[in-house]
């Protein structure tokens, strides 16, 4: 069957009548704001007036304002009218008051709202310069190595690097040469995938044998850190690396 002999006839005939509705309502408020606004004039050059946006008026004469505050005053106590961030009041006794120039629209204050975002960008900025004091007043002191380090000699170091990387196998098993370590090529590596953060073993190879890449990825991360290049942070069995200046 074609598509449109699979088309209900009810939806049809609804989308019609939502569509003469929708056309209805743009007329009723065109003409509402036609007999609203012939009530009133410009206060600078008494100019008729057209509504260009919410709560925004315009005269040829090319001053903007917001009508609700210059036409329409507290019922109560006559004062003149504030915006809130959905609403108007009035600035004395600060009963709401319905905007006769809203036409089902909702009062959106844009300094309010700016006010909001400028204070949440202040305080982010405030943390991340915390943190980042709180990470340079944390980090130890520079190691100076006078002595070659032996690994044999640091208790449970192997078994912690097997579980790491997942390979049960000892370092007598699958020895390398340290002089394949290339730091440089694998902070390169590590920089061009890192765009904000990444899981470290999602982290391409950069050398055939998998186990040894992980060995020197993890390395040469360690010393990005100890540099605040990178930020490592564990998560579930993985590690997740971040820029430093991302955080």
């Amino acid at each position: 069957m074609s598509s449109s002999q699979n088309t209900n006839p009810l939806l049809t005939r609804f989308e019609v009548i939502q569509s003469a509705i929708s056309k209805f309502k743009d007329e009723v408020k065109k003409y509402y704001f036609a007999v609203l606004l012939n009530r009133y004039r410009c206060h600078k050059c008494n100019n008729k007036l057209k509504l260009v946006d919410s709560s925004l008026a315009k005269c040829d004469c090319g001053l903007y304002f917001d009508p609700t505050i210059e036409f329409q005053r507290c019922p109560n106590c006559k004062d003149e009218l504030v915006r809130k961030t959905f609403h108007y009041a009035c600035g004395k006794c600060n009963n709401i008051v319905p905007s006769k120039f809203l036409f089902d629209e909702k009062v959106f204050n844009n300094e309010y709202f700016q006010e909001k975002m400028r204070i949440s960008r202040d305080r982010k900025k405030r943390e991340k310069t915390e943190l980042q004091r709180f990470l340079k007043d944390s980090r130890s002191g520079i190691l100076i190595l006078n002595d070659y380090i032996n690994f044999d000699n640091i208790s449970g170091f192997e078994d912690d690097l097997n579980g790491f990387i997942g390979i049960s196998h000892s370092v007598d098993e699958c020895q390398f040469d340290q002089q394949d370590f290339v730091f440089c090529d694998y902070r390169s590596h590590l920089l061009r995938l890192i765009n904000e953060e990444i899981l470290f073993n999602s982290i391409p190879s950069l050398d055939s044998v998998e186990r040894k890449d992980k060995i020197f990825r993890f390395i040469a991360l360690i010393f990005m850190e100890q540099d605040r290049e990178v930020w490592l942070s564990q998560q579930g069995e993985d590690i997740l690396v971040k820029k430093y200046e991302a955080i």
